[in-house]
């Protein structure tokens, strides 16, 4: 595991055009942006967990969202 220490404004770039962003760090939690090409899925750790028992679930979490922002196509994890 390669563990940096980064300041709010830097980022991290992964190869394959992902960027990983320190947008802020507020009483012990730190907010992070990922830029990443669409066809690459980003899943919370325990979202992972999740869809690896029940891939469904999350397809069914996607469309639901995707139905209350109206846009009527599935959203893709990372976006």
């Amino acid at each position: 595991m390669l563990v940096l220490t980064r300041k709010i404004g830097e980022s991290i770039v992964i190869s394959g055009g992902i960027v990983i962003r320190v947008l802020s760090d507020k009483s012990g939690r730190v907010r992070l942006g990922i830029e990443a090409p669409e066809e690459v899925s980003i899943l919370r750790g325990e979202l992972l967990t999740e869809f690896e028992t029940s891939p469904n679930k999350i397809q069914t979490r996607r469309d639901t969202f995707t139905k209350q922002k109206g846009t009527g196509t599935p959203l893709q994890p990372s976006h």
